[in-house]
């Protein structure tokens, strides 16, 4: 199994010893038994209103050109003959942009390096904003804007031959 990262978590420069949160990544993979771990090479957007400029020694991936992620990807693809592939659905889950461009270049990697399982990790909105309402009539502080909410995720799925699959759903050799 091969998981493979589009940013590295940082928005600034990559300090010196590299970025922890791939430092954290390899060492839960390993645990795992995770066999490879790719970082396709691009910083985080981090999120909410700011775009922020990229940092001087890398691109956000965000604003990578969707076709030269898209070919880092199916190279390693093809690499690994990867029969899956695991991304996120179209509206990057919750509306995360790095998200949404996750899904955007998974599936043209798939296109291009010819794997046709590609399984969306998503959950219903639904659920989502019925948990909302009690979170609110507890009063518990929530950052996120309930009415936004009504347009992340996914709706429920209508037709049988979209695949869904919670985000932790391992296969023969996905990469994520």
């Amino acid at each position: 199994m091969v998981i493979v990262v589009a940013t590295d978590g940082l928005m600034d420069a990559v300090p010196e010893g590299g970025a922890p949160r791939l430092s954290e990544l390899r060492a839960s993979a390993a645990v795992l038994g995770v066999t490879r771990v790719v970082h396709l090479g691009y910083a985080s957007n981090g999120h909410g209103a700011v775009l922020y400029p990229d940092p001087p020694d890398r691109a956000r991936f965000v604003r990578a050109d969707t076709e030269e992620a898209a070919e880092r990807l199916a190279a390693v693809l093809r690499e690994e003959d990867a029969d899956l592939l695991i991304s996120y659905d179209a509206n990057g889950g919750y509306g995360h942009r790095d998200h949404v461009r996750v899904h955007e270049v998974g599936k043209r990697a798939a296109e291009l390096a010819g794997v046709h399982r590609v399984l969306e990790a998503t959950m219903p909105r639904d659920v989502v904003v019925r948990l909302v309402k009690p979170v609110r009539l507890l009063r518990i502080p929530f950052r996120f804007d309930a009415d936004a909410l009504r347009t992340a995720y996914s709706s429920r799925p209508t037709s049988p031959a979209r695949s869904r699959c919670p985000s932790g759903l391992l296969a023969r050799r996905p990469l994520l």
